[in-house]
């Protein structure tokens, strides 16, 4: 019964097996899964996706395998003694084993089988697996926490698991189980019953008059006597192994002698393509389990051609994948990486940013897009993505990485927080974050990280060239049309502002000057506070509720504390009465040329007045003894609002300077802009290409200061309905585009006006610490341009026409231009 079972690939075929031996509609033979009728809202209230669903399986068959190699070993797997942490454990029992990850991968696998649109996946492992009667209270349990004395796994609820139910079969739900224990871990003297394979099949049962307000889950149990519950057991055999492993795109080849088999019927993944390939499984997979501690082997056993790497491959992670990208000069997707650390009320977070190179000409999608879908910045806890915010969140008016959007690629790794910031943090679903104060300080850390890094400012700024023309020209007509407009309608000067003009979208804010390129050395011979000297103690103001920054000078070079060899290592103290401790509430400073920034908060208990002291330590293999560099914080009240200055006078009418200077202010606080022109033999250049429904784009100037609105606009000039125009009208081709450009370039500047004001009178987030959900103003800006294209022309021939005298619309709406 079990090989025809694990043969079978659709839910139908397993409803009949069971018919034809008598179990399907005889309920004396099913057991509540979980020991538990009501078992609808735990087995039902796991993830709302299939893809991290089947995660939870594999981390279940990453924990048993560590499980099973401490005890083997003999380690104690809970106390002091024990590992503590998953990846403690992975290099302390895997560690040689590491350096072939692919035979490594061979003792978890994942294989497709049957249909092409919804597939059946069967997870398999050689960890510890369970005896007969070890299966329910283990694999078939839930709320037991069976883990949670374990530091070293991921389990701790005893239902995650159990997610995958709701995305099996079409209409029961059915999973196939089998496990056998490994024989080194049976105590002398076992029950020779111990030894055998048990299975099991889980189903839902739909509510019932008994239980009619949920289904069910129950799990096939008929063997044996009841017991005082009127609970039976499974069904058992006898057998020395078990194919239960695949071999390249044979399901059930390679035999195993104990272990755990899922099979997870029908399973509700998008997998109608070989899950190698772009869009498959394994691209989620890779993302949803980024850094897993042990990998896992996936093959695609449906009926594909292809070479043998299109049907067997291994999977180590998205982090792996990209580590391997960065450092292989065949594979440069990744054009620039860096490292940080976040401190958050003594709880440490560690990141990774990864920057993917621009899309070529010749290219259709952005190289990112091979890598994941929407994702920006990836949550992760031992190795799993827990949430995610979406790549979005580089545009946010808090990061102002319009340029760099579509490329970047954040990974935050809070494997080293406690358990209690764990729960603050995530929901138990490992899907979320939870709403609350720790989750609005770290998001508010990582986007000053992100808005602030000096060299992402540099690449940004690099693709705005390549992106934007050489020289964009101010268009004398658009200015003057401009002018004109606002004479006639002395409202719109209100809304815009005085003394705007156009603005010329390569005349930054702030130009650095640059005298030659940074070049820092390997190992810094100096490392202290700016404008002093070494060893030179700081002493400074800092106000409650603020950041506080500190400003060190160093020759090293930019990639000091994130390179792969010999990295340097910065590390932050509170000098008290008891000796150093740990700093709280900072984050690694970012090197760029010569200069380093190191932020902090004050402790949630520092009150005005208090002197507090720390000491920041770089040390390095070069040194014996570590940089130390100590200040002291005087604590001053809350810093007040900014008082009211005098407004400047109004700027003169000629255009900026461009003579490059330190620091020299360019006044391109301006309303107006001037759109750059893209034309359809262009179109593929920008990022994410154009097509001819597109209408204008802007993106947010790189560095821009706060309390400005600057932009870049890019209109297409090709867009179809225009070109559709001028086709129509040869001899007033110069006449539509204008007024094209012209109307919607202020089309553009009204909603972006709009979506300042909206902000100011609805704040982002409420007293109760709500957020608002407002739309992105660049998908508002692209949507609504590109809806108003077909309607512009005609809209604006036609309102031309209407005078004082009153007419029915009907009489001019349908007039030729």
């Amino acid at each position: 019964m079990f090989d025809s079972l694990l043969r079978a690939d659709t839910e139908a075929e397993v409803v009949t097996l069971l018919k034809d031996a008598g179990y399907w509609d005889d309920p004396t033979a099913w057991r509540f899964y979980g020991d538990q009728p009501e078992n609808w809202a735990t087995v039902g209230g796991q993830q709302s996706r299939a893809e991290q669903a089947l995660i939870e399986k594999l981390m279940n068959s990453i924990d048993t395998k560590l499980i099973a190699a401490a005890r083997t070993a003999g380690l104690p797997i809970n106390g002091a003694g024990a590992p503590q942490s998953v990846f403690e454990a992975r290099n302390l029992l895997f560690g040689e084993e590491l350096k072939n990850v692919e035979k490594l991968s061979q003792s978890i696998t994942v294989a497709a089988t049957g249909k092409r649109g919804r597939p059946s996946i069967t997870i398999a492992d050689d960890g510890e697996g369970q005896t007969p009667e070890g299966m329910p209270k283990t694999i078939l349990s839930l709320h037991k926490g069976n883990k949670n004395s374990i530091p070293f796994v991921q389990g701790k609820f005893n239902m995650g698991g159990s997610g995958v139910l709701e995305f099996c079969g079409v209409e029961h739900n059915v999973e196939l189980v089998l496990s056998r224990r490994n024989p080194k871990l049976l105590p002398i003297g076992a029950d020779p019953k111990d030894s055998l394979w048990s299975f099991t099949i889980i189903r839902r049962e739909d509510p019932s008059p008994a239980s009619p307000r949920a289904s069910r889950f129950t799990y096939l149990a008929p063997a044996g006597e009841p017991d005082a519950e009127g609970n039976r057991g499974l069904l058992t055999f006898q057998a020395p192994s078990l194919p239960i492993f695949p071999v390249k795109n044979e399901p059930y080849a390679r035999e195993a002698a104990w272990g755990t088999l899922f099979k997870l019927y029908e399973y509700a993944v998008r997998a109608s393509t070989n899950m190698m390939l772009e869009g498959g499984l394994l691209g989620r997979v890779r993302i949803l389990l980024p850094e897993p501690a042990l990998p896992v082997h996936f093959h695609e056993c449906r009926n594909y051609s292809g070479h043998s790497g299109s049907y067997s491959t291994t999977m180590a992670g998205l982090i792996h994948t990209l580590e391997e990208d960065r450092k292989s000069p065949k594979r440069q997707n990744v054009e620039w990486f860096d490292k940080f650390e976040i401190n958050v009320d003594g709880e440490t977070f560690t990141g990774r940013i990864y920057l993917f190179r621009k899309r070529a000409k010749d290219e259709k999608k952005n190289p990112a897009d091979n890598y994941r879908k929407d994702e920006g910045v990836v949550f992760t806890f031992n190795g799993q993505c827990h949430a995610f915010f979406s790549k979005d969140f580089f545009r946010r008016r808090a990061v102002k990485q319009d340029y760099l959007w579509d490329s970047l690629l954040v990974f935050v790794d809070a494997s080293a927080i406690s358990v209690r910031a764990h729960e603050k943090l995530f929901m138990p679903t490992r899907e979320n974050l939870r709403h609350g104060d720790l989750k609005f300080r770290l998001e508010q850390e990582l986007e000053e990280k992100l808005k602030n890094h000096k060299e992402l400012l540099q690449l940004a700024t690099a693709r705005r060239k390549s992106e934007l023309s050489d020289n964009p020209e101010v268009s004398a007509t658009f200015e003057k049309f401009v002018e004109d407009m606002v004479k006639k309608h002395p409202l719109l000067e209100q809304i815009l502002g005085t003394g705007f003009r156009i603005a010329n979208p390569f005349k930054p804010h702030s130009v650095e000057v640059v005298e030659k390129p940074w070049e820092g050395v390997r190992f810094p011979t100096k490392f202290h506070f700016k404008d002093r000297m070494p060893e030179a103690e700081l002493q400074r103001d800092s106000n409650i509720n603020s950041q506080t920054r500190i400003a060190f000078v160093t020759d090293v070079e930019n990639d000091y504390f994130r390179r792969d060899e010999d990295p340097g290592e910065f590390k932050l103290f509170q000098v008290t009465a008891d000796g150093l401790v740990p700093a709280k509430n900072w984050r690694t400073p970012h090197l760029f040329e010569g200069s380093a920034i190191l932020s902090l908060s004050l402790p949630p208990d520092a009150n005005v007045g208090d002197l507090l002291t720390f000491e920041a330590q770089i040390m390095d293999p070069s040194r014996v003894e570590p940089f130390r560099n100590r200040f002291t914080l005087t604590i001053q009240a809350e810093r007040g609002e900014a008082p009211v200055r005098p407004s400047p006078p109004k700027p003169k009418p000629d255009v900026p300077g461009d003579k490059p200077g330190k620091n020299a202010q360019n006044d391109t606080k301006l309303n107006v802009p001037t759109p750059v022109d893209v034309w359809e033999k262009d179109w593929g250049n920008q990022d994410p290409p154009f097509s001819k429904f597109t209408a204008m784009r802007i993106k947010r100037q790189p560095g821009a200061e706060e309390g400005t609105a600057l932009f870049d606009y890019t209109i297409n000039m090709n867009n179809v309905f225009i070109d559709q125009a001028v086709k129509a009208r040869p001899k007033r081709m110069n006449e539509y585009r204008d007024r094209y450009k012209f109307g919607m370039t202020l089309i553009t500047l009204a909603l972006i006006r709009h979506d300042l004001e909206m902000r100011k009178r609805i704040p982002e987030s409420s007293d109760d610490g709500e957020e608002t959900k407002r739309p992105d103003l660049h998908d508002t800006v692209e949507d609504v341009t590109s809806a108003l294209a077909p309607f512009l022309l005609p809209l604006v021939d036609t309102l031309s026409q209407i005078t004082g005298e009153l007419e029915p619309l009907s009489a001019i709406a349908g007039e030729a231009a």
